[in-house]
């Protein structure tokens, strides 16, 4: 599965969001990403994308 882990900042912030750690983008098809989830530190966000490849 295609995977993207992007920092948060003020151009993918949305409400309910934290403000500051990383984001992984999951799920893509014809209409964008369909699934995100946050995490506080960049390894985190990398372990969890090993688990969905």
């Amino acid at each position: 599965m295609e995977y993207e882990i992007e920092q948060i900042n003020g151009d993918n912030w949305r409400p309910g969001m934290p403000k500051a750690g990383f984001l992984v983008r999951y799920g893509i098809n014809e209409f964008g990403w369909m699934y995100c989830q946050t995490f506080a530190t960049l390894e985190e966000a990398e372990a969890f994308a090993e688990t969905i490849k």
